[in-house]
């Protein structure tokens, strides 16, 4: 277990070192990009110092809203997995032992979800309260949909209602949530597509100004108001990016 655990680690660690190292090259492809077109000069290289942050910052949050949306996948997964074993006359116990494995073969042991169950039932053979550790797991996945699980199930133990009933009634509603959520996201990648080939177009554009009219655009560079005028330029095509990517964030 601990040299399993070692290893899950270091592919971690791995991973984040290669996405680091990616999102620099991108943010460095960038800034060239950034130099020549709006400053035709070396110092445009200088930009990088704005888009490397940016471009962390953009990863994470997309590797962020990804993380979470496969851990609600395989959280919806394995409640209806639950729920089954429950309406099948397994005990809570059993119940959750069946949706790791059930967790396991569609998402492999390496699964974000995967890896907590295996974790919680663990601890569940240890007779620590399974409220308690929904509790903690809602914390380390930082999901909402899993704090407001285990308090649902808290309130059943103690009011003692039909705990199969309850789960498989809360399960129905997260069904029907992430049914919505597949219809929005449906929705929304048309506008996310049309989104990106309108942030295209201005670049093309000036790059295509610089290659087939170099007179035309020649009072834009090697002059102060030139670099005046694109660094606005630049700040507004920044703002529309960043504009842009908040309307078609939708959350749900």
């Amino acid at each position: 277990m601990e040299q399993w655990k070692r290893r899950t680690k270091e592919r971690s660690r791995r991973y984040v070192s290669e996405a680091y190292v990616q999102t620099l090259a991108a943010a460095a492809g960038i800034s060239m990009i950034t130099a020549f077109l709006f400053y035709r000069s070396v110092w445009g290289m200088c930009t990088f110092f704005v888009f490397a942050p940016l471009c962390l910052k953009f990863r994470q949050k997309r590797e962020a809203a990804r993380r979470e949306v496969q851990i609600q996948k395989e959280f919806l997964t394995a409640m209806e997995s639950v729920s089954g074993a429950l309406m099948a006359g397994y005990s809570l116990e059993s119940a959750w032992k069946y949706a790791q494995q059930e967790t396991e073969q569609m998402y492999g042991i390496q699964g974000i979800f995967s890896r907590e169950l295996r974790q919680l039932n663990q601890k569940l053979f240890m007779h620590e309260p399974m409220e308690q550790l929904l509790y903690e797991l809602a914390e380390r996945c930082d999901n909402e949909e899993i704090y407001h699980f285990a308090e649902i199930l808290l309130y059943a133990k103690r009011s003692g209602g039909n705990m199969t009933e309850i789960i498989h009634r809360t399960v129905c509603r997260m069904q029907e949530k992430h049914e919505v959520l597949r219809e929005i996201t449906a929705n929304v990648a048309a506008k996310r597509a049309e989104q990106k080939m309108m942030m295209l177009l201005l670049p093309l554009m000036l790059w295509f100004l610089t290659v087939s009219s170099p007179e035309y655009t020649g009072a834009l560079y090697g002059n102060p108001a030139g670099v005046l005028v694109m660094s606005g330029c630049l700040a507004g095509y920044l703002g529309a990016l960043f504009w842009a990517e908040k309307i078609v964030d939708i959350p749900v």
